[in-house]
């Protein structure tokens, strides 16, 4: 008779093996995907740098509308944020004194809530905490979508002739968002 058949310890490793490498690819190539697709959001959409800001309206969460083409002739800088993300309350008080030191000599700051009026009372409580005085938009998912956002904290730096000179994706240090819009403010307009 036959002896019963024993299981290779061997193959059955090397078959896990196998297995761990395929997940360890197929997560490396999601992870490649997401990536390409962030930078492509950064610089290659309808909002990237050097292009035309697009144009939008929506309501504030205390006045009327507010339209990009108002604010024309000021370096604008577009502050995309969530009342659920840490960072972009963290970026807060940065983006206030922004406002009130680079305000009078032509910047505006305007914030633009993604979570729409349904969030209203939250996203005024936080902006009532922060002390923040510049407009807020109400965005119920347009204005996230010209702009390429695709995470938060999100910022656009528009030069006065409407066009986005820079994009910050992620927490952006203080300095250098100061840098940035002091490079703006003294831009020379085009002839």
């Amino acid at each position: 008779m036959a002896a019963p058949a024993v299981p290779d310890p061997r193959g059955r490793a090397r078959r896990r093996a196998l297995v761990a490498a395929a997940v360890l690819l197929a997560l490396f190539l999601l992870n490649g995907a997401w990536i390409v697709r962030s930078l492509r959001s950064l610089g290659g959409g309808a909002a990237g740098a050097g292009r035309p800001a697009p144009a939008f309206s929506g309501p504030t969460l205390v006045g009327p509308r507010l339209a990009l083409a108002d604010l024309r002739g000021q370096v604008v800088l577009l502050d995309f944020w969530a009342t659920w993300c840490g960072p972009c309350l963290a970026e807060m008080p940065a983006l206030r004194r922004l406002d009130e030191t680079a305000g009078p000599r032509g910047l505006a700051v305007v914030g633009i809530n993604i979570e729409g009026a349904a969030a209203r009372r939250a996203v005024d409580d936080v902006v009532r905490e922060a002390g923040l005085r510049y407009p807020t938009v109400l965005d119920e998912g347009q204005i996230r979508q010209l702009y390429g956002v695709g995470g938060l904290p999100h910022l656009v730096l528009i030069d006065r002739e409407g066009i986005v000179r820079r994009v910050f994706q992620g927490a952006t240090p203080a300095a250098e968002m100061a840098r940035a819009v002091e490079e703006t403010l003294t831009m020379v307009p085009r002839p």
